[in-house]
């Protein structure tokens, strides 16, 4: 009888570590690590699915399910959103806006900033 609660308390472990709960939780830990580190130019994707315990591809795809964004694309989102609220304080160049960015090369910054914003970031400064 010991070896089948054994066996029962196995099973309800595994349950709980696969459980719809348990995935949440590890993502929510994710999503919290990019907020902290979405500035960081060094910024790793691979620690995302270290973290996480998934294969990459698995990541990417839970990942997009839960919060219906990709990483990369919410890591360029909180970037571009991060660099509009430093454009508006008006205290800082393009270029160094582009590096608390976690961009290295201004042009690729701006290039981003074009293409989700429609306007060149020098151009977003006069709109305001």
């Amino acid at each position: 009888m010991g070896v089948f609660y054994d066996i029962i308390k196995d099973i309800n472990g595994a349950e709980q570590k696969y459980s719809p709960n348990n995935k949440i939780e590890k993502f929510e830990k994710v999503y919290d690590y990019i907020r902290e580190n979405f500035t960081n130019k060094d910024f790793d994707y691979d620690e995302l699915c270290r973290k996480s315990g998934y294969a990459s591809s698995y990541f990417r795809e839970t990942f997009l399910q839960i919060y219906n964004i990709t990483p990369s694309e919410l890591v360029k989102k909180m970037r571009m959103e991060y660099a509009t609220e430093l454009i508006i304080t008006r205290q800082y160049k393009i270029s160094e806006i582009a590096e608390m960015c976690g961009y290295d090369n201004v042009y690729y910054f701006s290039s981003v900033f074009k293409k989700h914003f429609g306007i060149s970031p020098s151009k977003f400064d006069l709109t305001l």
